[in-house]
């Protein structure tokens, strides 16, 4: 019995060894993704598509994470700070320069509303005006 003991923990230890290998081998192979942007397309069918932009920030639990940002057809706007990627980037990797200029475009964007007093709080009171 004590033989059966002693090659259930060196099997343990193996398993647990080999697991920190493996995650160690995982994170080494998504680290390039870290700092790049990507560019996805979306739709909800219908023929009309708008893109997502979002940058790979950083790995936790061997997955990848970043921000997001997109304005759908409608004029609704999304924001994530903290998104899951799972396992690698989707859609096309574009450069920091079109990923910046699609971000200030959204932000002008938003600036003109602003701007042209078109923001109202909960009682409908426009606070701009």
């Amino acid at each position: 019995m004590d033989r059966e003991k002693q090659l259930l923990n060196i099997i343990k230890q193996a398993q647990e060894e080999l697991s920190v290998l493996k995650n160690a081998k995982r994170i080494e192979s998504i680290q390039h993704y870290i700092g790049k942007y990507y560019k996805l397309r979306d739709s909800y069918g219908r023929g009309r598509t708008w893109s997502i932009y979002y940058q790979i920030t950083h790995i936790a639990n061997e997955s990848l994470y970043g921000w997001s940002f997109e304005k759908n057809p409608e004029g609704a706007i999304k924001i994530e700070l903290n998104t899951y990627f799972m396992n690698e980037p989707l859609g096309e990797e574009i450069t920091s320069t079109t990923f910046w200029n699609a971000w200030y475009k959204l932000l002008n964007q938003l600036n003109t509303v602003v701007k042209d007093k078109k923001i109202y709080n909960s009682e409908g009171d426009n606070k701009h005006a």
